[in-house]
């Protein structure tokens, strides 16, 4: 199980694997507390997978399994596991609820919020989604800390680019630079190409955001290949729609069209819904190219009520035009 946790990031099918073999380990032993949380582990690695449904079936059988037992924190762990996937399909009012009470248990067992980020589960990725980016900074401070204390250096090159990447959302650029690069470089010490890939589109992103379109591109372009590379990476959506940007900051329209279609065409799994953000705020800039401004407020306002948009330094540093300007226009 452990392996399985080692591997989750640069490896989902080698997860999987090594995830199923500690269940059939766990289940001879009737040890129930290990097979609830082989079964969260193995929740997780089915939503990467696009199998939500899946991910619900074991997130629910271990959520029974704890609850059956009175084990409080691995009960936490699956309800988080069951809010996330919440969160990924759009039912944003029962993760809420999910969530809310996965943070109370744990408040009443007194841990921090870095303990639940361990393993397989990214806390500051799932604050983030409900837009509380300035909680989900913290936690990756202080989980980059922990990591660093541990002398784990897989997770401290990961924990460098997810800690960029809620530096980018609170509008931190220079946090978000220097955390990029650092998470780079020791990404591709250690050869982990989907760390690498991400914090190239990071720093790829950053340029875009201060118009240096010709700087940008061969990072995205490296980010993307790197990501081609690697089987399921739903994170090659986002770098499609990065690159969109750059051809549309050109006068590109045509190709910046096609390119944005492109990454819509590939927004699946647990990653799909940033794919379609990004995307979609590329196409209302596009849109505005285009002298489309009824469409592109339609749109701006829809995407402005997601927590992960309306409420994102980084989201809103795309829009060409603000969405209350875009209102404003009508």
């Amino acid at each position: 199980q452990r392996a399985g946790d080692l591997a989750f990031d640069s490896d989902g099918l080698k997860a999987r694997h090594l995830y199923r073999q500690s269940l059939v380990l766990y289940r001879e032993l009737d040890d129930a507390w290990g097979t609830a949380k082989v079964l969260t582990a193995l929740g997780w690695a089915a939503a990467h997978n696009d199998d939500m449904k899946l991910a619900r079936q074991l997130g629910r059988e271990a959520l029974a399994m704890v609850r059956a037992v009175g084990d409080c924190k691995r009960t936490a762990d699956v309800l988080w596991l069951l809010g996330t996937l919440a969160i990924l399909e759009g039912r944003f009012e029962e993760s809420g609820r999910l969530l809310g009470e996965s943070l109370d248990i744990r408040k009443t067992l007194g841990d921090r919020l870095t303990d639940i980020a361990s393993g397989p589960l990214d806390l500051g990725m799932t604050l983030t989604w409900i837009g509380r980016f300035v909680e989900a900074d913290a936690v990756r401070e202080e989980a980059l800390a922990l990591y660093e204390m541990q002398g784990q250096p897989e997770q401290i090159a990961l924990a460098h680019v997810r800690l960029a990447t809620s530096k980018l959302h609170i509008g931190d650029f220079e946090a978000t630079e220097r955390h990029a690069h650092l998470g780079l470089q020791l990404c591709r010490e250690l050869g982990n190409q989907r760390g690498a890939a991400l914090a190239l589109w990071l720093l790829a992103g950053l340029l875009i955001i201060s118009g240096e379109v010709d700087q940008a591109e061969p990072l995205a372009r490296e980010s993307l290949d790197l990501l081609r590379d690697i089987e399921g990476a739903g994170e090659s959506g986002w770098v499609l729609g990065s690159i969109a940007e750059i051809a549309r900051q050109r006068g590109q329209l045509a190709l910046a069209r096609h390119y944005i279609y492109q990454s819509l065409h590939e927004a699946s799994g647990p990653l799909g819904m940033v794919t379609i953000v990004l995307g979609l705020i590329i196409y209302v800039n596009l849109l505005l190219d285009e002298g489309q401004i009824v469409e592109a407020a339609e749109i701006g306002v829809m995407l402005d009520s997601l927590p992960i948009c309306g409420r994102s330094m980084a989201t809103q540093s795309y829009y060409v035009t603000p969405v209350v300007k875009i209102m404003e226009m009508l």
